[in-house]
């Protein structure tokens, strides 16, 4: 009763805070959902559906609530407060407009790579996660001044006491079950997934998938599935040929963008020799923009990289052997090494690589007996080319072997070093990167064909195959590819000859691979997506990094 003359006392008091609470939730919300409208003008994931009522627009209003530190001046109030929450759907488009998918808490794990991977895109993110911060703390200190301690201690109290309660109902399956009934999932479409469901919405959705995902791997772990035996079918190899892979970084054909010519063909005329007179074979990755360790992982493994339990499969990894092509080769007494055009320290390699079955890998970053050129950023493609036939040469490698190589020449921002290798080629595109992507792949041709020639040389029998890790984060703003973004070119040479590989992904390649070292001319059998999925469970929980 006293609760209630006191309410009834003071009712025009409370009635003006809910009051400015609603205003302060409806004018947040016409501007941020003016933003979500509107970004479909400069990123394809952009616009309004009506989808987001289930969980974006909750989550919206949670949010505003947990920024909600009244102001004198409801205007202040309203933008301190939708900073924040605009500053991060802007760090979601940065994200999605650089890799076109949408980001996820795995992706953590590799935020000391963003540098790396594009200056442009590591200062975006780093520029909005500062606005947004000061944004929050100016939000927090402008309330401690105009109300008492006991009012503000109270305040973040019970804010805290209302992030645990929503982290612990979280965790509860009735929220799950809302999330996964409610999200319209398009398996074709991740912009049309985003766009229907919302950016925070696919955030939250993506991370259940991967927890239960997680989840998951401990029950594969007992489960008996004989995966070699499943994607190679015979397990003996007769004809122990030796294999040299080549995955380079964004290696992109610049006569596939559209709209543009050249002063003379980007393609080191020597190339032609190999490809038969005709194009590259054109193959289909997981992945457009970043990622690497995710075209290294399903050629290597012959499993499709389905970023399930990570974004990034390599960050799974714990070191313990697993089934696959690499670990395949060394059961039949091959000899495995990798040559790795950068550091360690990306993307969890040392364990990566020791879990795929290399029996030594050398990061030639790091390595004593490599130097990287003075005015090269990146190791040159044929730099680690001849380290490679160095290595040959002082037989540190014996026949069978598997040699595997990761050049990193074509990265962002894809500069050369002028000195050694000035411009040759000239284009009519006005966007200086086509020409820079240009004369990159005129020299990193020259010396795939000079690499190619030295290997046949001495070993004419051996299988080739060099293919793109993916495409570079170029195409868009008015730069176009002629072909789908996740097909890139590859050239399979056995016994010197090219092989015809259109439309095979690169999970595929191994399993082709070893039918030639079986003389096997059959046509590669099918695998249904369910049996690729357990096969990518029980792999990776042979070696799964945390349990």
């Amino acid at each position: 009763m006293r609760f209630i003359k006191y309410f009834i006392a003071h009712k025009g008091f409370y009635l003006s805070i809910l009051k400015n609470l609603f205003l302060y939730l409806i004018y947040s919300l016409i501007i941020i959902i003016s933003y979500v409208e509107l970004s479909h003008f400069w990123v394809s994931c952009g616009g309004l559906s009506g989808k987001n009522i289930y969980i974006e627009l909750p989550t919206l209003i949670l949010l505003l609530l947990l920024l909600y530190f009244p102001q004198k001046n409801l205007f202040k109030n309203i933008i301190l407060s939708i900073i924040p929450i605009l500053g991060l759907y802007i760090l979601y488009d940065i994200f999605y407009h650089f890799l076109s998918r949408s980001p996820r808490i795995s992706d953590l794990e590799n935020a000391n790579l963003i540098g790396d991977f594009s200056p442009i895109m590591s200062v975006g993110l780093g520029l909005m996660l500062f606005i947004i911060i000061v944004s929050i703390l100016y939000l927090v200190y402008s309330f401690k001044k105009n109300v008492s301690k006991k009012v503000f201690y109270s305040t973040i109290t019970i804010k805290v006491f209302f992030i645990l309660g929503l982290f612990y109902y979280l965790s509860h399956d009735t929220l799950n079950n809302y999330i996964l009934n409610k999200f319209d999932y398009y398996c074709w479409s991740q912009s049309k997934t985003i766009k229907k469901n919302g950016r925070f919405s696919s955030f939250i959705y993506y991370g259940l998938i991967s927890n239960k995902a997680r989840k998951k791997l401990a029950l594969y772990k007992s489960k008996k599935i004989d995966i070699n035996k499943i994607l190679f079918g015979n397990l003996k190899i007769k004809n122990k040929k030796n294999i040299y892979i080549v995955i380079l970084e964004s290696f992109v054909d610049p006569r596939l963008i559209k709209n543009v010519s050249f002063s003379q063909s980007p393609l080191y005329p020597k190339m032609n020799k190999y490809l038969d007179g005709k194009e590259f074979s054109y193959i289909i990755s997981s992945i457009y923009g970043g990622g690497t360790p995710q075209s290294e992982f399903e050629v290597l493994t012959a499993v499709p990289a389905l970023s399930k339990v990570s974004s990034i499969e390599f960050n799974v990894l714990g070191g313990k052997k697993i089934s696959g092509f690499v670990n395949l080769l060394k059961d039949n007494g091959y000899n495995t090494h990798a040559n790795i055009a950068t550091f360690s320290s990306y993307y969890n390699s040392k364990d990566g690589y020791k879990s795929i079955g290399f029996d030594k890998t050398i990061f030639l970053e790091e390595s004593d007996d490599f130097k990287l050129r003075n005015g090269d950023k990146h190791i040159f493609d044929g730099d680690v080319y001849t380290y490679n036939i160095q290595t040959l040469k002082k037989k540190n490698l014996k026949s069978p072997y598997l040699l595997y190589t990761l050049g990193m020449y074509g990265h962002f921002p894809y500069d050369r070093n002028l000195k050694l290798r000035p411009d040759v080629i000239t284009t009519t595109h006005k966007d200086k990167r086509i020409n820079k992507v240009a004369n990159q792949f005129y020299y990193r041709t020259k010396a795939l064909a000079d690499y190619i020639e030295n290997i046949l040389s001495f070993d004419p029998n051996s299988i080739i195959f060099v293919t793109s890790d993916h495409l570079p984060p170029l195409f868009n703003n008015g730069i176009k590819y002629s072909k789908s973004q996740k097909e890139n070119i590859a050239l399979l040479l056995v016994n010197g000859k090219k092989i015809n590989i259109d439309g095979l992904h690169y999970y595929d390649i191994p399993r082709v691979i070893l039918q030639y070292l079986n003389n096997d001319n059959k046509k590669l059998s099918s695998i249904d997506s369910k049996t690729y999925k357990d096969i990518y469970f029980k792999e990776l929980s042979e070696s799964f990094l945390v349990y």
